[in-house]
């Protein structure tokens, strides 16, 4: 009886955790960095980031990170930041020069995608995989 008063206990106030993995890293070095958006109405606004997250790169290939955020719908925009200056480097065209990804794996056709389109429902989707581009 106690255990499932201490189970139940745990689990109504333990922090929730999203588990998220980070593929195709092709260098070992930089920093990969996170940013949640709860609405469509910030979505991608860098002034107006829900949760911000950064881990500095240890390998190349995959990285594992835990992030502690509390339970809501998210879009997840990522990149990796090859020469940690804090901002996504494009071409004199706009287009991402460092690699970069979102929740759902998804692109848009010309642009970056919707917050419907990335959006995951946490903690219901809890891991996640983005695959740098």
């Amino acid at each position: 009886m106690l255990q499932s008063i201490v189970i139940l206990f745990w689990s109504l106030f333990s922090p929730d955790i999203l588990e998220l993995r980070v593929e195709g890293i092709e260098e070992n070095k930089g920093v990969i960095r996170i940013a949640f958006y709860d609405s469509e109405a910030i979505h991608l606004d860098e002034e107006e980031v829900t949760y911000y997250h950064e881990e500095q790169v240890t390998n190349s290939g995959t990285m594992d990170i835990q992030i502690d955020i509390p339970s809501g719908d998210y879009s997840v925009a990522i990149y990796h930041d090859l020469n940690a200056d804090k901002q996504l480097n494009k071409n004199m065209f706009g287009i991402p020069k460092e690699p970069y990804g979102f929740s759902n794996n998804v692109m848009g056709m010309f642009g970056p995608p919707s917050f419907e389109e990335a959006k995951i429902e946490f903690p219901k989707t809890n891991r996640i995989i983005i695959n740098l581009r």
